[in-house]
């Protein structure tokens, strides 16, 4: 079974912040499936459902982003699963809000959720669609800059971007990490070419 995590920390003071933008995508796969989110063992809540008849499940942890090794640990325990079975969806502060960016391992890029899934899991080879939530202006101010709100002029952006990585999660769910290539490279030939129309747009 595939299984799709998106890294953030429970609680509603946190539910909209730039940290739970993962969480955020799998709310939207979520959508209007039947069945509720269920917790399992107080490590995470976990819904099932399925795309094109492939079962996935979807994953929201609640040890809080520094824990999440825990909960990836226990999913893998309990269902047998490889770290290749999971797409981890985090927040990354080195790309743009509205950019995407998919790999099916690698660095942690800092990212102490994602940190955490490597050092548990034994491996970086651990697929991860990461969502740009832009940067801070300075290092200090990071903790308090991924715990903050999107800014109005930036919400209608991270709305397109979460409907634009729920497709390329649905891909996953459906046909695994080859799948969840092809769509996330049709999104971005599209934003490649939007792009340059703009650019063309302004020069003439």
């Amino acid at each position: 079974m595939r299984i799709i995590l998106g890294i953030g920390n429970p609680g509603q003071e946190y539910a909209l912040t730039r940290h739970n933008v993962g969480w955020l995508v799998v709310e939207a796969l979520a959508g209007a499936s039947e069945g509720d989110w269920r917790e399992t063992s107080g490590l995470y809540c976990e819904k099932l459902v399925a795309f094109g008849g492939a079962p996935c499940l979807l994953v929201k942890p609640l040890t809080y982003v520094n824990r999440t090794g825990e909960a990836a640990v226990a999913l893998c325990e309990r269902l047998n699963a490889s770290p290749a079975d999971f797409l981890i969806l985090l927040d990354d502060v080195h790309l743009p809000v509205g950019a995407l960016r998919l790999r099916q391992g690698g660095s942690s890029g800092g990212h102490n959720g994602m940190r955490s899934l490597e050092f548990s899991l034994g491996t970086q080879h651990v697929p991860r669609l990461r969502i740009g939530i832009g940067a801070s202006l300075g290092s200090g101010a990071l903790i308090t800059y991924v715990l903050s709100p999107f800014t109005p002029a930036e919400q209608p952006v991270i709305r397109e971007t979460v409907r634009a990585a729920a497709v390329i999660g649905e891909a996953f769910g459906r046909g695994g990490y080859a799948e969840a290539g092809t769509a996330y490279s049709q999104w971005k030939a599209q934003t490649d070419s939007e792009s340059s129309e703009e650019r063309s747009t302004k020069a003439s």
